[in-house]
């Protein structure tokens, strides 16, 4: 009865994880990078830039006298130069593309984030950079989902099998 009660909770947590990686597969292919048109442009005037470490990754807060300190650009995921951003100056104007799905949320969000950023004289972060990032992250989501998916199917039909009786690696077992 013990290893009933295992069999089945097995069962249902390689068939989670199986859903799982079936709908994390369908929503990495769903999804679109936005383009320009999806997005909207901001100035602002900076008043300082705060680069933070959050564990392994980057984050740099771009506080601006019109916006406070809610945007913010993820560095490490972006692969952005630390110099480009330190090179900001306080008074001097950017602008900041966010994704418009956003906009609504603009003034009570505590944090935005930035998917394009430049100077007038320079683009330090643009939306193309963006997309390619995005690509890479949902092909790599593709893949571990590819990779894992049928694993926990495997599973969950050894499982099913059990269940009935019948045990597909009795033969490879040596000593019972």
């Amino acid at each position: 009865m013990k290893n009933k009660k295992i069999v089945v909770s097995v069962l249902i947590i390689s068939l989670l994880f199986f859903f799982g990686s079936v709908a994390g597969a369908t929503v990495a292919s769903i999804i679109r990078n936005p383009a320009e048109e999806d997005t909207t442009e901001f100035s602002a005037t900076v008043v300082h830039v705060e680069i933070k470490k959050v564990g392994r990754d980057e984050r740099s807060i771009i506080c601006t006298e019109e916006y406070g300190d809610k945007l913010m650009l993820p560095n490490s995921r972006l692969a952005i130069d630390s110099d480009d951003l330190s090179g900001l100056e306080a008074g001097e104007t950017v602008f900041v593309r966010i994704d418009n799905v956003w906009l609504d949320q603009f003034e009570e969000a505590r944090v935005m984030y930035i998917l394009a950023l430049r100077t007038a004289e320079k683009e330090i972060v643009s939306l193309s950079d963006y997309c390619e990032y995005m690509d890479a992250q949902y092909s790599k989501a593709r893949l571990t989902a590819m990779l894992l998916g049928p694993l926990f199917l495997l599973v969950s039909i050894h499982c099913v099998l059990l269940l009935k009786g019948v045990d597909a690696f009795r033969k490879f077992r040596r000593f019972k």
